[in-house]
This record gives structure tokens, sequence and C-alpha cells, in this order.
């Protein structure tokens, strides 16, 4: 486990594009730990398609405005 900490700590500070920058975020801010480097690329892709969404959908002029929550990394 300590290993994964120093690779998710390595990834936080190597992180330079916008999207995996905000899953960083999201982990800390959710408390959310991935047994393996697997479970993490298959949860970013998850938390990446939900954002996607998000951006798109605050662009628009609507009457409400979407975020993340505990469950943006699920499927």
């Amino acid at each position: 486990m300590r290993t994964f900490a120093l690779a998710a700590f390595v990834t936080a500070v190597s992180a330079t594009n916008e999207v995996e920058s905000a899953f960083l975020g999201y982990i800390v801010q959710f408390g959310k730990s991935y047994p393996t480097f697997e479970e993490y690329g298959f949860r970013l892709t998850q938390f990446a398609r939900n954002h996607a969404i998000i951006i798109e959908h605050n662009a628009t002029e609507s009457s409400y405005k979407l975020g993340h929550n505990k469950m943006s990394d699920w499927t």
C-alpha cells in the first residue's frame, strides 16, 4: 500500500493535464483510494467521461450546473 501511495504522490506532482489534476483533487476531496494501477486507470477513465459531460453541460445556458460527487468515478 505504501508503494501505491508513493506512486499516487508522484502522479500528483507530475499531473500535467486538467482532467488528471481534477481527478487527483477528486480523490483527495472524497477520500478515494484504489488498490491497483489498473483500477486507478479505470476510475480515471470513468471520471474523465463524466468530467467531459459536466464541462459540456456547464458551457450551455442552463438553469442548473453540474458538478462532481462521490459517484464521479463510477460506471
